[in-house]
């Protein structure tokens, strides 16, 4: 099978680049390996309750990327969310934004963001697969030749790699020397990412909390989201505890029950020993959850690859940065190849 335009990853920089392409009439395809969209952009119920364990909140200054998001979460749009924020912990502190960045969260959580503009881009003649696995890319005479892990091989005049980069680094390396392959892997090291391991814990009883985000300092914990303020849970407190980097990579590859204990004891030194016991929790590992801060590339990177072109969108490939530059990214990536 012989495709136009293929996009691998459906979080916001695939999902924005396939809206491009549908509304241009290119009929793209998106492959994405997990069971939903949207990415970092991750929700979950448990336990009868709603939260986001990637990103908790958006902000921007982008005037399009902050119109679209407004669309796209109509009435379940929390505007200024956290507004009572704890500790002096980073990043991301509310307070250090400019004075044009807006910030915000959804009800339901973020994740419908990726659902909506999913909606838009099948609406508009593209096609959507997930659970769909892409293990290996080679050349073809007609583009790039993408092979997917139950078998089927399909052919990609132009191809779109919108990956975490390290996982992009990962598919690059199976066209083995080709020049270009290797120089852009040798362009996505220089932008590493770091890791966060993440507890979700869904109490039954807690006493009230005073912030919608702690960012507590000389602790394991980079953040706690307390999302329960974003989405009521019939009386129930949600919290959302995400773990230093540095104290994630050390712990990354260990099983689970191991690092989710010491997070959660953690959170009971910092704020009670109730919060050691909740009735439901989700562990997750974020392998890559956000660039390290050392910069970005500026723009998509788009070259020509046997005959087509193969281009790198996402976070990492715009000034903008975090979700917002994922979705100008592949806003972006158009421009670069005539679509």
């Amino acid at each position: 099978m012989v495709r136009d335009f293929v996009i691998v990853g459906a979080g916001l920089a695939g999902l924005a680049r396939a809206r491009v392409l549908a509304e241009a009439g290119a009929a793209p395809l998106v492959l994405e390996r997990s069971y939903r969209p949207g990415g970092r952009l991750a929700t979950r119920e448990l336990g009868g309750a709603t939260f986001d364990y990637g990103v908790v909140f958006v902000s921007s200054h982008d005037r399009d990327f902050l119109t679209w998001a407004k669309n796209a979460a109509g009435d379940r749009l929390i505007s200024g969310w956290p507004q009572r924020v704890e500790g002096l912990g980073t990043p991301c502190q509310p307070w250090s934004l400019g004075a044009t960045e807006e910030r915000f969260a959804l009800r339901g959580g973020l994740n419908q963001l990726a659902v909506e503009e999913c909606r838009c881009v099948v609406q508009a003649g593209g096609e959507l697969r997930l659970n769909t696995e892409v293990t290996a890319l080679a050349a073809h005479r007609d583009g790039i030749e993408v092979h997917v892990a139950n078998g089927e091989v399909i052919v990609a005049r132009n191809l779109v790699l919108a990956l975490a980069h390290p996982q992009a680094v990962a598919l690059l390396a199976t066209l083995g020397e080709a020049p270009i392959a290797r120089a852009m892997r040798a362009t996505l090291d220089l932008f590493p990412a770091v890791p966060s391991l993440v507890v979700a814990a869904v109490y039954d009883e807690a006493p009230q909390l005073s912030w919608d985000i702690s960012y507590p300092e000389d602790s394991l914990l980079q953040l706690a989201s307390h999302e329960s303020t974003k989405t009521p849970a019939d009386g129930r407190t949600v919290v959302v505890y995400q773990a230093r980097p540095n104290w994630s990579a050390k712990r990354i590859e260990e099983p689970k029950e191991n690092w989710r204990q010491e997070i959660l004891a953690e959170a009971a030194r910092l704020w009670g020993p109730w919060a050691a016991s909740p009735q439901h929790l989700h562990a997750h590992r974020w392998k890559h959850a956000r660039l390290d801060g050392s910069g970005t590339a500026q723009r998509p990177l788009v070259v020509p690859f046997a005959g087509g072109t193969l281009t790198l969108a996402g976070e990492l490939f715009s000034e903008v940065g975090g979700v917002a530059g994922a979705w100008v990214s592949g806003r972006r990536a158009s421009a670069f190849t005539g679509s």
